[in-house]
């Protein structure tokens, strides 16, 4: 019918002249065309990931929490839909790298992966801190009194640029998921690990291992959580849009509720 539409159309239409009937037909072409690409974007699906956390939590196969309500309700607005999936992070990263991932809805910004993702504002701050195996905290003031100590991070966890400068000097293991952690800090595999907090709290309660753990009270570095597209993703022009939208949230005050019920219900648990 389409095509059948533009054919009589071009049947129509006489060099000489442009007679009544294509004069009228004109706007309505033009309409046709607008609709077309408004519609075009519409039904789509972004594939997203995130560590598990407070703000992400894992639903059989997908990842459900008040960041995706949050990043849903972005997108809606530009009618793209989000499909969640677990993926382990190492994984997760080299998927962005490639365009297999669209988006990583919580990460932390680093210079390295800005070579292969967009990055948005900042919506969330979070305290990075040693975890240690209960009853075995030591003194710590400054990193170097990590030297000498057994480690663990989750690989490719970007800490701050004060760790990374000192890091080849610490006898740490790096492992794919703080559910590794958790279980080798309570099996004392590990002196200690540096962790994001919420985040390795959340899964240390998920395997009923946090009266196991404890954490040290000086906090190594203060993080800001983003959202990313990868830039190999065709969805990456989404980033102003999302960046307007978190100004908005951060302006009329949904961010820091989120953020005040979210701390409130996990640290309400400890």
């Amino acid at each position: 019918m389409f095509e059948t539409y533009w054919m009589k159309v071009a049947c129509d239409h006489k060099p000489s002249r442009m007679g009544p009937r294509m004069t009228y037909r004109l706007p309505l072409m033009i309409l046709l065309v607008i609709i077309f690409y408004a519609t075009s974007t519409t039904g789509q699906t972004i594939t997203a990931s995130g560590p598990v956390s407070i703000w992400l939590h894992q639903k059989d196969n997908v990842l459900v929490g008040p960041v995706v309500d949050m990043i849903q309700g972005i997108t809606a607005e530009e009618g793209v839909a989000i499909k969640t999936m677990v993926l382990p992070w190492a994984r997760a990263i080299e998927q962005l790298k490639t365009g297999e991932l669209d988006m990583m809805m919580v990460i932390f910004k680093t210079a390295e992966r800005e070579n292969f993702m967009y990055f948005s504002d900042p919506y969330i701050s979070v305290p990075t801190v040693v975890a240690v195996p209960r009853g075995a905290s030591f003194s710590f003031s400054s990193l170097a009194d990590l030297k000498g100590r057994k480690g663990l991070k989750v690989r490719n966890d970007s800490i701050s640029d004060e760790f990374a400068t000192l890091e080849s000097q610490l006898d740490i293991t790096k492992v794919v998921s703080f559910e590794q952690i958790v279980k080798m800090l309570a099996n004392k595999r590990g002196e200690y690990a540096v962790v994001p907090k919420y985040g390795f709290l959340v899964e240390a309660k998920r395997l009923g291992l946090e009266h196991e753990l404890e954490f040290l009270p000086k906090t190594i570095a203060e993080r800001t959580i983003h959202i990313a597209l990868s830039k190999k993703s065709p969805h990456s022009h989404l980033v102003p849009i999302i960046n307007k939208k978190i100004r908005e949230m951060k302006q009329n005050g949904e961010i820091a509720q989120m953020i005040k019920i979210t701390l409130g219900t996990i640290e309400n648990r400890q």
